[in-house]
């Protein structure tokens, strides 16, 4: 297994804070939406938005999560 970059660990911590998921299909999306929801991220009805190579990210921590990155 290969060693983690100092990039690649920051990415990590930063989509565990903001409550980020990676989806390529509906049942991934709705079992990460589930997953974040139950972790207190997002409340049922709150929107997720795709970022970029199936990360999603709750919609109102898109902006901060852009910012730490």
């Amino acid at each position: 297994m290969m060693k983690k970059t100092k990039a690649q660990a920051k990415t990590d911590r930063l989509i565990a804070k903001y409550g980020g998921f990676f989806a390529f299909n509906n049942k991934q999306l709705t079992e990460g939406y589930d997953k974040i929801t139950k972790s207190g991220h997002v409340v049922k009805g709150d929107k997720v938005k795709h970022l970029s190579h199936g990360l999603h990210v709750p919609s109102k921590n898109v902006n901060a999560f852009i910012k730490e990155l």
